[in-house]
């Protein structure tokens, strides 16, 4: 059974970061130091639970009046079992609730078709973030 807990900030970060460490620092060999941001307090992030484990999450946070969904990520023996279009899905409908009129995110190259599957397309130009390609979406939700 997957539950969703949802936080707001550094409360229950725990479980968040246990995902992304392994995710971010473990497979994609992004540094520590640059994981945790000046975001995360201000986010609200999303933790997909299976059986009691972080499996996925995820997180959504307002600045200079645009949303952002960022740092979406799935264990990698959890892929493939939905877990990412559920957080995308919950992520997207809680910056709707929040009253989004569009959302942004900043999807790595290879993630991008993950991501146009949702209802994202790209635009700008490429710019690297941790060492890593990516590339400026954005989708309207109004």
């Amino acid at each position: 059974m997957v539950e969703i807990r949802w936080t707001k900030g550094l409360d229950g970060f725990d479980e968040v970061y246990q995902v992304r460490k392994e995710v971010f620092i473990g497979e994609q060999d992004v540094p520590e130091e640059l994981e945790i941001d000046e975001i995360d307090p201000i986010a609200t992030h999303i933790t997909l639970f299976e059986n009691n484990i972080p499996v996925a999450t995820g997180r959504l946070f307002g600045k200079n009046d645009k949303y952002y969904i960022g740092r979406v990520c799935v264990l990698s023996n959890s892929r493939g079992g939905g877990f990412g279009r559920l957080v995308m899905k919950e992520l997207i409908n809680k910056g709707k609730h929040e009253g989004a009129i569009e959302i942004h995110l900043s999807s790595q190259i290879q993630a991008m078709d993950f991501y146009r599957k949702s209802g994202f397309c790209e635009y700008g130009e490429i710019h690297y973030d941790a060492g890593i390609t990516h590339m400026w979406m954005r989708m309207c939700v109004a």
